[in-house]
């Protein structure tokens, strides 16, 4: 196991023994302190994580957000569910399922998915449950899967079919975090596991999928590379393309452009504490031939290197994390833990462009993506909406 292997599956460790022993998980920073941002970037609201645990993924269904917590401390974890409606979002209710990672999917309208390493939420402790949240404050859980090995880091749910792709997380060649499992989720009360595919490397940190033009795509980033599969039949992926690039410690997750033509690849790297590039950056690839990925340029948050100490407490530092392209458009919404949030333009992929960008010392992002024509960004203090002028 190499080196990067290796420290991931030790933070992997240390935040499960931290989790159920309750330990805290570092200093806060001042609420008070001004926020270095752009003049074109508004924090529309912000929903504070105090009671709630620490804040992960995000999904979305229509005008619902939901947002994934895991605990902190004695701290809570489960979703909040917020509408996204109105010109200033509101809470619905909030899910209390403790467990890590708790990364969370929306399976169809009013029915999501939580998917974990280890919980206590349920009979199944490694594994996903199903949750009815069609009456958001009053959640119902309904059946859950147990996933062999260490569980589910993350979680994906298959487009048009009740299916759901729970990958390992990358850390290990070892076969019981390399396995990506396929989840029939048709009778949510009776989860079943449908297929298992065995990648050659170390597996899936994060699976994203791409479906246009007859072409049925999906990227699983972990470790060192990134593969490229063709899930037409969604039970027997398909290996078509790899992105090997010596220059990323760690494939983390991947963005494709709505015309399929350029995926992004995040570098989610341990030695980036806000210094810039190519540590801990994000590399663009034209994949308009998915066996034939082509390299393109790459971008790291210009802002740093930073000598605020609370910001150099474990979380990776500034690395890229958890990102989305805006439809129809280049414009890339991105996490990047203490870096704050940004928008990059990836018109020209040879020269992206930073065109937004909001940090703050209450701003550890994990995840930012597009909804409604906002930027929803989720992390260790809450859950911020964010609009974004000019663009």
């Amino acid at each position: 196991m190499g080196s990067g292997r290796k420290a991931r599956v030790l933070l992997l460790t240390a935040l499960a023994a931290a989790i159920a022993g309750g330990a805290a998980a570092g200093p806060r920073p001042e609420a008070s302190a001004q926020p270095d941002k752009s003049a074109n970037v508004r924090l529309v609201e912000h929903f504070a994580a105090s009671g709630y645990g620490e804040g992960s993924d995000l999904d979305f269904d229509g005008r619902r957000v939901y947002a994934a917590y895991f605990p902190r401390g004695r701290g809570a974890g489960g979703i909040r569910i917020l509408d996204a409606r109105s010109a200033r979002p509101r809470e619905l209710g909030f899910v209390r399922c403790p467990g890590y990672q708790n990364d969370v999917a929306t399976v169809r309208k009013g029915l999501v998915a939580l998917g974990y390493h280890s919980s206590q939420c349920g009979p199944s402790r490694h594994g996903l449950r199903l949750i009815d949240v069609s009456n958001p404050r009053r959640p119902r859980f309904l059946g859950s899967v147990s996933i062999p090995g260490g569980g589910t880091h993350t979680i994906t749910a298959y487009p048009g079919k009740p299916l759901i792709y729970a990958s390992p997380g990358g850390f290990s060649s070892e076969r019981a975090w390399r396995t990506e499992y396929v989840v029939d989720v048709s009778n949510p009360r009776r989860p079943r596991i449908a297929a298992r595919f065995d990648p050659v490397t170390a597996g899936c940190h994060d699976v994203t999928f791409h479906f246009e033009r007859g072409r049925k795509l999906a990227f699983c980033a972990g470790d060192e590379e990134t593969q490229i599969w063709d899930v037409a039949s969604p039970l027997k992926p398909e290996i078509v393309g790899r992105i090997d690039n010596p220059a990323i410690e760690f494939h983390h997750s991947v963005a494709v452009t709505s015309d399929g033509e350029l995926a992004v690849v995040g570098d989610e790297s341990g030695k980036s504490n806000c210094a810039g590039g190519p540590t801990g950056a994000i590399f663009a690839y034209d994949v308009s031939d998915p066996a034939a990925p082509e390299e393109r340029g790459w971008f790291a948050i210009p802002r740093g290197p930073t000598t605020d100490p609370l910001t150099l407490v474990g979380d990776y530092g500034c690395t890229a994390h958890n990102f989305e392209f805006l439809r129809g458009t280049r414009l890339l919404a991105a996490a990047w833990y203490w870096g704050g949030m940004d928008v990059v333009d990836w018109s020209d992929p040879d020269a992206p462009e930073e065109v937004a960008h909001y940090r703050s010392p209450r701003t550890n992002y994990w995840s930012a993506y597009w909804h409604r024509g906002r930027i929803y960004a989720n992390g260790r203090f809450g859950t911020d909406v964010f609009s974004v002028g000019g663009l």
